[in-house]
């Protein structure tokens, strides 16, 4: 069976609103998992599902990744996977889920310093800010009655 052959099980599942799919040993499918150009996003969700399921520190999972398939993910998703693997893949001190565990409560300040740097908040749509700071008005051509 190879690497990413195992099985998911329900005690594994990562805790959130996004739905994990399970794969059987059996299970010879495949799965697309794409973004724009399959360089930063694609590959962090990739390499969050290889530690995940398979126990792999980040750099494991990153170096195996990169032998497949030229990839760069942003510094941002690289950190917040150093965390997740720091925090054992659970980012709250009990499950109630009101405090988060050191390493976690960390990156969380470094962000918003990083956000704040920038005129940000987090809670911002994507997009929405490079958006609106390349954002005029467009001009239309005056009606002229006649």
């Amino acid at each position: 069976m190879g690497p990413l052959g195992a099985a998911l099980v329900q005690e594994d599942r990562p805790r959130g609103p996004s739905p994990v799919h399970t794969f059987g040993p059996s299970d010879n499918s495949s799965v697309l998992l794409h973004c724009d150009k399959g360089v930063s996003r694609s590959p962090t969700a990739l390499i969050a599902y290889l530690m995940r399921t398979h126990g792999w520190s980040f750099n494991t999972a990153l170096a195996f990744v990169q032998v497949k398939r030229r990839i760069r993910p942003n510094e941002n998703f690289k950190e917040q996977l150093q965390v997740w693997e720091a925090v054992k893949y659970e980012i709250w001190e009990h499950s109630e889920g009101r405090t988060p565990k050191a390493e976690y409560a960390a990156y969380l300040e470094r962000r918003a310093k990083r956000l704040q740097e920038r005129g940000l908040t987090g809670d911002e749509p994507i997009g929405l800010h490079s958006l609106l700071l390349n954002y005029t008005t467009p001009r239309f051509p005056r009606r002229v009655n006649v």
